[in-house]
């Protein structure tokens, strides 16, 4: 229990979701929601919004602490691949509804213990893209810092498309109020 919950509280960004916590520990989806409940019940994490985990910079540096003393350098690359790889394989599924008749990025299966996410729809899709944008741009930065460069310019593939989509809203938006 103890090394699941460090491993959730230093994953990378400022968010995080069942999914991803269960990625970074590789558990069952039923387990990490279990852990980042009873981490709420401790006021150790917050649910701002449903299924949406964060702390406080100390204690996630606190956390980070912690792994370095109890986990091992292969046990952290290992849930730092993870936390990668179910990014990325959700980023392009997201990608694939939103631009079906773009070419998809070619990517090695995921690791054992990925939860990938599903979009069902293009507005799932568009959701799941809004709300995790700050933690695709935490976690390309850690797959670089990590040495997992081509994961780090897969993942910049697959929000290239969304990025494009938020672009030409923003612009429509300001050509509004102009007009």
């Amino acid at each position: 229990m103890v090394a699941t919950d460090t491993e959730i509280r230093t994953s990378s960004g400022p968010e995080l979701t069942v999914p991803a916590g269960a990625s970074v520990v590789g558990c069952s989806l039923a387990r990490a929601h279990q852990a980042l409940a009873e981490l709420a019940r401790a006021h150790l994490v917050t649910e701002h919004l449903p299924g949406r985990y964060s702390c406080h910079d100390l204690l996630r540096d606190y956390a980070a602490e912690q792994a370095l003393a109890t986990s091992t350098q292969a046990a952290r690359r290992a849930a730092i691949l993870r936390l990668v790889e179910h990014y990325l394989h959700s980023s392009a599924g997201a990608d694939r509804v939103l631009h079906p008749s773009r070419q998809p990025i070619a990517l090695a299966a995921p690791q054992p213990g990925v939860t990938v996410d599903e979009f069902a729809s293009i507005s799932q899709a568009l959701t799941w893209f809004h709300a995790e944008h700050e933690v695709l741009i935490a976690v390309g930065a850690l797959a670089s810092r990590s040495g997992l460069c081509l994961q780090a310019r897969q993942l910049a593939w697959t929000m290239s498309g969304p990025l494009h989509i938020k672009l030409r809203r923003t612009a429509a938006a300001e050509s509004e109020v102009r007009a």
